[in-house]
């Protein structure tokens, strides 16, 4: 069984979401968008991988204290769980460019509620709405943590 740990990261209503590059993850010769996130190595904690995670790929080194545990799921036909994070950029550490790592080919903010659902990773089409579904208090989490920041 394989465990990743996937990360919502949020700021001021919008998403960040990344396209891979096609050696790294084609489905049916297409890249769909996916969130940051990675492969829990042996003895590190979710949590530990998520912040590990966000810095390579993003390169926000964000304090383990801030990343929010939203749940875990499992993928049934891959036997995959998913650690899910989420973590809400200040106005200081957002940045509308992101550098771009050597597994991504771009990375974009998007308006939660513009996200088209059908150009994302499968197994994120059949979690992340649910998540996203709370908007209400990731509304609230996003107001509240980047007013006071």
């Amino acid at each position: 069984m394989s465990a990743y740990a996937l990360i919502i990261v949020l700021y001021g209503g919008r998403i960040l979401i990344g396209q891979k590059r096609s050696h790294f993850m084609a489905v049916n010769g297409k890249n769909p968008w996916v969130i940051p996130g990675g492969t829990v190595e042996p003895s590190e904690a979710p949590k530990v991988t998520a912040q590990r995670e966000l810095r390579e790929e993003t390169n926000k080194n964000i304090e383990l204290n801030r990343f929010i545990d939203l749940g875990t799921v499992t993928d049934i036909f891959t036997a995959r769980t998913y650690f899910i994070f989420s973590v809400v950029l200040s106005k200081n550490e957002f940045c509308k460019k992101i550098p771009l790592h050597y597994e991504f080919k771009k990375f974009k903010w998007i308006f939660i509620e513009k996200l088209t659902w059908r150009k994302m990773l499968a197994i994120h089409k059949e979690w992340l709405p649910k998540m996203l579904n709370t908007r209400e208090q990731l509304t609230l989490i996003t107001t509240s943590k980047s007013e006071t920041r």
